[in-house]
């Protein structure tokens, strides 16, 4: 028998549409029942969107709920999103100089530019498991 595609450990329950994608992915019970999705379509499409503030509010939704039940936290998913809107644009381009939520530059640190909103803390003010938005796991 297969394995959830979100978690990798639970068994597989049956296979759905991601919400908003044209793709089926096989669900365990815990992840279908907390909004889990892959983090790769995830991360794949909101970087499409252009980042997550253009996203839907459903979107950002099943978004919280996937870091909640993987662990994880919207500062690395920003982080995901950023490189993969950098590896689209081509070489050169830096992620962290990618604002995907256009802010004004009030919300850029002053020292390397990287935008809070987008990216939460910069690494040079704070260290990396910090998330100004108090989004920690399981919140």
């Amino acid at each position: 028998m297969s394995n959830c595609d979100v978690c990798g450990n639970e068994p597989m329950l049956g296979v759905a549409s991601i919400p908003g994608m044209p793709i089926s992915v096989a669900y365990g019970r815990e992840c279908l029942k907390a909004n889990a999705h892959p983090w790769w379509a995830l991360v794949g499409n909101t970087a499409l969107l252009g980042g997550l503030d253009q996203a839907a509010d459903w979107w950002q939704d099943m978004v919280r709920d996937t870091c909640r039940r993987l662990g994880k936290t919207l500062v690395e998913f920003n982080r995901e999103v950023a490189e993969e809107i950098r590896s689209n644009a081509g070489p050169g381009v830096d992620a962290f100089s990618v604002c995907t939520c256009n802010a004004e530059d009030e919300t850029k640190c002053s020292r390397c530019g990287v935008c809070e909103r987008c990216h939460g803390a910069c690494d040079c003010r704070v260290p990396e498991f910090y998330d100004p938005t108090g989004d920690q796991p399981g919140n």
